[in-house]
Parts: C-alpha cells; structure tokens; sequence
C-alpha cells in the first residue's frame, strides 16, 4: 500500500518513546529506527506510520496550544516549535516515563479518578519541575 494513503497525520504532538526494544517509523522524508529509552518528537500534522514494534511504547499526545505556550514562556519564540526527525536520548525523560508506567502499574487494579488526573497532568508537571515556566 502506498504511504501516503496508509500513513496517518495527528493534530497533535507526538513523544513516542521506547520503553523496551526498538520501533521503527517511516515518514515522509526518511525511516526512523528507535532503540531502547530512545524517542522520538513529532510535528502536529508530520506524516508518519509505524512499521515495526519489538515489545512496547510510551506514547503522548501534546496540545500544540500547551507547548507553544509553555516555551514562549521561557524562550523568546515568536512562531509554533518545530521538532527535528531524529531519534533523541534524555537521562531525566528516561526517569519520567519509568516513574510514570511505575506509577500506572501500582494503580491499574484501581477505578480511581486519581489514576486520570495523575495521567492528564504528569507531562505538565515535569515540565513545569524540570523548567520552571512562567505564567502557566
């Protein structure tokens, strides 16, 4: 099938992160492969389609209204963030998302409103611990 009809578009960001094993994505501009605690950004709109998955992944969707305003809060931009198609390593975004699917899996027993709030909100709160942001 041809990529442009099989691949999908997002009106979002993407952070797709490796949690264990490797993935690899095709774009329109090239074939991304991600190895273990490695991830990825996408742009609202980029097309992409996964093509292989070796166990799991760490995906969220990110409003484009919340991050551009998150880093006109701290950086001097006067247009939307674009992100490179590179795979990308962090030491602090790998500890996140462990205590995040940590968190996840001590609660999946549980029907609470918690679990939804913690998830709805823990993105935001890293960004607002590791970069302090003004005006949010």
């Amino acid at each position: 099938m041809d990529f442009f009809y099989s691949s999908r578009r997002s009106i979002c960001y993407k952070f797709i992160y490796s949690t264990n094993g490797s993935m690899t994505y095709q774009t329109n501009r090239n074939l991304i492969s991600l190895n273990e605690q490695q991830f990825l950004l996408l742009n609202p709109h980029d097309e992409h389609k996964q093509l292989a998955l070796e166990n799991t992944k760490f995906l969220i969707e990110i409003e484009p209204s919340f991050l551009n305003r998150a880093a006109r809060a701290i950086s001097s931009l006067h247009f939307d963030v674009q992100f490179a198609f590179c795979t990308q390593s962090h030491p602090s975004l790998t500890k996140w998302v462990q205590f995040v699917l940590d968190y996840v899996q001590l609660e999946e027993d549980e029907n609470s409103e918690s679990m939804g709030l913690f998830l709805e909100h823990s993105f935001s709160q890293y960004t607002i611990t590791r970069y302090p942001l003004a005006g949010l």
